[in-house]
């Protein structure tokens, strides 16, 4: 069973594991495709804070996403922002911390936050790991 792929003579189980694979098939092809920024709304200074950031995924700049914000140290433009990269569901990653003034925060169309940085996925790994 793959993406799209369905059965009518598939137990329960089966159904599941359908669901699942569809589902994942889904959330990687919506990753993989490009995003226009050129509408998205930057975040001004002071919405540079933990309760708006966290939970953010983080795009290289060919938009694929290389990361997921774990936590913000500080706020407005002095903060740091610490960014889970790699892993899998959240297994895995390995957490590096840069300045929020290297990453640039935007607002989708439908009030989503995300960022958007020159490192690709294989540099930001190369940082220190960031430890608390």
């Amino acid at each position: 069973m793959g993406c799209g792929d369905s059965s009518k003579h598939m137990d329960k189980q089966e159904r599941n594991n359908d669901h699942l694979a569809n589902q994942y098939c889904f959330r990687k092809q919506k990753e993989d495709s490009l995003m226009d920024h050129s509408n998205h709304i930057r975040l001004a200074k002071e919405e540079l804070t933990q309760a708006n950031l966290e939970g953010a995924s983080i795009y290289d700049a060919d938009d694929h996403k290389v990361g997921t914000v774990d936590h913000v140290h500080g706020a407005g433009s002095g903060s740091s922002v610490v960014i889970d990269v790699g892993g899998f569901l959240g297994i895995g990653a390995k957490p590096v911390s840069v300045r929020v003034t290297d990453l640039d925060f935007m607002r989708d169309e439908s009030g989503e936050i995300h960022g958007v940085t020159s490192w690709t996925k294989d540099q930001l790994k190369a940082m220190p790991e960031h430890r608390d």
